[in-house]
């Protein structure tokens, strides 16, 4: 499936722009940035609270954030000339071990 532009220009965001956040950090944020794909057998789905697509997101997230995809993340994005995107110890976690296993597969 090809990338959407707003998804290359998640996917284009630095590492050095996520800022660590603890649980309760997360808890007082804004939105959940949520993917179209499932990777893991628990994600939850859902639809994104900006546009109505079809979106997964990870059992652990923030309750109380809304749960948006990445196109609608981008227009948010783009208008913050100073966005603060955070990820968990456990998002990082997940993230990491998603990519090893994708590595080993190839």
């Amino acid at each position: 499936m090809a990338k959407s532009k707003a998804e290359n220009i998640i996917a284009g965001l630095s590492m050095e722009m996520v800022v660590p956040a603890t649980p309760q950090e997360a808890e007082a944020g804004d939105v959940v940035v949520c993917g179209r794909d499932s990777y893991f057998p628990d994600d939850i789905r859902t639809f994104c609270a900006e546009c109505g697509e079809a979106i997964v997101h990870r059992p652990h997230a923030p309750a109380n954030a809304r749960k948006i995809c990445v196109d609608c993340a981008h227009v948010l994005i783009a208008a913050d000339d100073k966005p603060v995107i955070m990820a968990t110890e456990q998002t990082m976690k997940e993230v990491k071990a998603f990519i090893l296993r994708k590595k080993g597969a190839h």
